[in-house]
């Protein structure tokens, strides 16, 4: 997923989506 983003959007390739993702999936395992 995060490849994707990387490649649709170049401009925020260096930020560290990681953190992010990994909460909403918790999230989403939690509900």
């Amino acid at each position: 997923m995060k490849n994707y983003f990387v490649d649709r959007y170049g401009a925020i390739k260096d930020i560290n989506f990681t953190p992010i993702f990994e909460e909403l999936i918790f999230r989403g395992k939690e509900v």
